[in-house]
Formats: structure tokens, C-alpha cells, sequence
């Protein structure tokens, strides 16, 4: 299902960007495509929880007063960890200070762009990952089991095919 709903858009995408499937994807074309399957999968996870008379909060979806505590939580810890990696490794001599943007328009578009994308990149992983996959693979398997699964395929759609990859094993994947 998911195939015959992404792949027209997938074909439309490679034909607008000129990607000749006998090459390695770049990544400027590799995001567009990645990108339309990102803005298809919650529309078709809610299309197929009705049918399955589901709802997104059974695949973990839904807010309320904790899970707006957890993400200001984690939105607060990621920065405080992303500042604190950033600190150490420039008092190690290991990167280079970071040129300053030089306008404050600039850093409230940065800023707001990268939190859009982050936020909505990851709320889609769990939501697919997390949320129906693990559904889906419990019926079969222990909860431990289906969350190792889970796991397992994300890492091999994050890493696999890559030449830098920090798992071995994984370079037979992709």
C-alpha cells in the first residue's frame, strides 16, 4: 500500500530532478524524494486507522498535558546537549568556531526552520516506527522482540547503503 501511494509521487519527483536510477542518489535529490514520503506517511496512517477502526492514538499519537511536558523536556535537553557537545569539542581544539550569522531575521528563520524539521522528521519516525510498526509486529511478537525489530529496520533505513557507517554488518543492507 504504501508503495502504489508514494511511488507515482516518487516517479513524478525523479523525473522533475533529472535522477537516473542506475546512479547513486545525491542527497539534493535524495531530500525531495525522502521528503514527500515524510508529508505522505500521517495522512495514509490515518486513512488506514479509520478502516481498521483505529485511531493515531493507538499508535501513540495523541497530546496532552504530559506529552507537552515530555517534549519541552526534550526540546530543552537536545539543545543543552547539542551546546554542550559543541563547547567540549571546541575547548578540545576539535572544530572551528562557527561564523556568527550576522542578522537577526536570519537566525529566527534558521532556527524556526531547523525546529520545523526536526520536529516534524521525528514525530513521523515515531509515529511510523514507533507507533505502527511496532503495532503491526506485536501481533506476531513479543513487545521486545517487535521494539528490536523496529528498531533494527530504522537503523537500516538511516545507515545502510552509506560508506560511513558505524556498523559493519549493516553494509550489506543497502
Amino acid at each position: 500500500m504504501w508503495l502504489g501511494v508514494w511511488l507515482p509521487v516518487a516517479i513524478i519527483l525523479a523525473i522533475a530532478l533529472r535522477w537516473s536510477p542506475c546512479y547513486p542518489i545525491p542527497p539534493a535529490q535524495k531530500l525531495p524524494l525522502l521528503g514527500s514520503l515524510y508529508l505522505l506517511a500521517p495522512p495514509l496512517l490515518g486513512w488506514l486507522s479509520t478502516r481498521q477502526g483505529t485511531t493515531l492514538s493507538d499508535y501513540g499519537v495523541g497530546w496532552d498535558g504530559s506529552t507537552g511536558r515530555s517534549l519541552l523536556l526534550g526540546l530543552i535537553g537536545g539543545v543543552a546537549g547539542v551546546i554542550g557537545l559543541y563547547w567540549g569539542q571546541q575547548i578540545l581544539g576539535w572544530t572551528t568556531p562557527i561564523q556568527p550569522l550576522t542578522c537577526r531575521r536570519e537566525w529566527g528563520r534558521v532556527l524556526g526552520v531547523t525546529l520545523a524539521i526536526g520536529l516534524g522528521v521525528s514525530w513521523v519516525e515515531e509515529l511510523v516506527f514507533r507507533g505502527y510498526l511496532v503495532t503491526q509486529l506485536q501481533q506476531t511478537y513479543t513487545p521486545w522482540l517487535a521494539a528490536i525489530l523496529a528498531s533494527a529496520i530504522l537503523l537500516c533505513c538511516i545507515w545502510c547503503g552509506r560508506d560511513e557507517t558505524p556498523f559493519p554488518n549493516c553494509r550489506g543492507c543497502g
